[in-house]
């Protein structure tokens, strides 16, 4: 294993590692039970099921891959069965061995999801979710489970080699693969951070500034351009491939298992970090039944200068303001004001004053850290009702049809900045 993947990282090795890198998880996990961290019990009716299922995804080089599905539902009885830890046995052992820490670090803590529950009569609207880069299914379930309780049925894929911790056909666990050529080549690129910031950050900086579509997609496209993301471009095209493949499973004449109470035609796309990157990268060319995507702090980056980003579904845009590294600012805060100008469809940008990259994931519910530049001055608390309520009432408008979908999301309030880019017609 490649030194860069067992030590500890610094603050932008960590942003494309999904927000969960080596340090990270394992202080994370090691927290749970020390600190009792505080993820809030789901609000909805449903009482919460989840469950894993595994889906052909075939590969031309690799006919036996498969994508791993962790689905939380909402269950229509608990009672007898077990509630599942955040992190269980198996992810645990990932943990310990991808960054050689001692078992015993590593606990289950209960969550609020009772591991093959029945589920409750559907059809339920779906969320289908990316984690982000080197990161797990698993990073967001304060959020899966609250969306759960309110009738939802959220699918966060495994992307195998990809993800922290995937499954084979047969059940045995797929770890993180820290010798594929993509990988090896970003942690390549990572190894001198403070020289990467500042020559990072002027890129955000002229997405920022840009005016008009062609000067944003020159600027997107100098991201895009960057030697990492350059490194990362086959990955990207995997996991938008996984992601179409479980929507065909949604589409399909016989969906398998929890897959038969989906509704395919109320589905939403969400993602954090690169997972957020795939979900606008669909949103550009939506199937049929896609109501929107949500965005959890991933910027906007192209591959063609020339090419004028249209999306085509509303979405929502949880953005960081407060994350920096040798004194350059990293935050999304408005990178992604040019992509939606113009926009068909129309979007919402909340950016929340003092959150960091990972206050976006469970990583939010870990005081310990604080001390760190990964979680910014936000109240935890305030942090995650803030994001539920703004997802809740963007599904509830997208998918339920309740509401002006363009007015506010969520009570004026001084911790949140929010702009309304309204759907318009193209060139108008």
């Amino acid at each position: 294993m490649p030194e860069t993947v067992s030590r500890p990282s610094s603050p932008r090795a960590r942003f494309w590692r999904g927000g969960l890198a080596a340090s990270l998880i394992a202080t994370l996990t090691a927290c749970l039970p020390s600190l009792e961290i505080p993820i809030p019990a789901p609000t909805g009716a449903f009482a919460v099921g989840v469950t894993q299922q595994k889906l052909a995804a075939p590969a031309p080089d690799d006919a036996t891959r498969v994508l791993t599905l962790d689905i939380w539902y909402p269950a229509r009885e608990t009672a007898g069965y077990s509630r599942a830890p955040y992190t269980d046995n198996a992810l645990n052992d990932a943990l310990s061995r991808q960054f050689r820490m001692p078992r015993f670090m590593f606990s289950e803590v209960p969550s609020f999801s009772h591991r093959d529950a029945p589920v409750a009569p559907g059809p339920h609207p779906v969320v289908i979710f990316n984690h982000g880069y080197a990161s797990f299914s698993a990073q967001n379930v304060a959020t899966f489970q609250e969306l759960a309780s309110h009738g939802h049925l959220v699918v966060s894929l495994a992307h195998p080699g990809d993800s922290l911790l995937a499954r084979t056909v047969d059940g045995e666990p797929i770890p993180f693969d820290s010798e594929h050529a993509t990988h090896r080549a970003v942690q390549a690129l990572q190894k001198d951070l403070t020289a990467y910031a500042k020559a990072f950050a002027p890129k955000l900086e002229r997405q920022r500034q840009a005016q008009t579509p062609v000067d944003y997609a020159l600027a997107s496209a100098a991201l895009g351009a960057d030697p990492q993301f350059v490194a990362l471009r086959p990955l990207i095209a995997r996991w938008l491939e996984d992601t179409r493949i479980a929507i065909a499973a949604l589409r399909g004449d016989r969906p398998d298992g929890i897959l038969r109470e989906a509704d395919a035609q109320k589905l939403t796309l969400m993602g954090h970090s690169l997972g957020g990157l795939v979900a606008m990268r669909l949103a550009c060319e939506p199937v049929a039944g896609l109501r929107g995507i949500i965005n959890l702090d991933a910027p906007w980056l192209q591959d063609d200068p020339e090419a004028i980003a249209r999306p085509l579904v509303p979405s929502l845009n949880l953005l960081s303001t407060h994350y920096s590294l040798a004194k350059q600012d990293l935050a999304s805060r408005g990178t992604l004001h040019g992509l939606y100008r113009e926009s068909a469809a129309g979007a919402h940008i909340l950016e929340v004053k003092g959150a960091a990259h990972y206050n976006f994931t469970d990583l939010n519910f870990v005081p310990a850290l604080k001390i760190s530049p990964m979680l910014g001055p936000v109240d935890n608390t305030l942090m995650a009702r803030m994001q539920n309520d703004a997802i809740h009432e963007f599904l509830r408008r997208t998918i339920g049809g309740d509401g002006e979908l363009f007015a506010p999301l969520l009570p004026a309030r001084p911790e949140l900045e929010q702009v309304v880019f309204p759907a318009r017609a193209q060139g108008v």
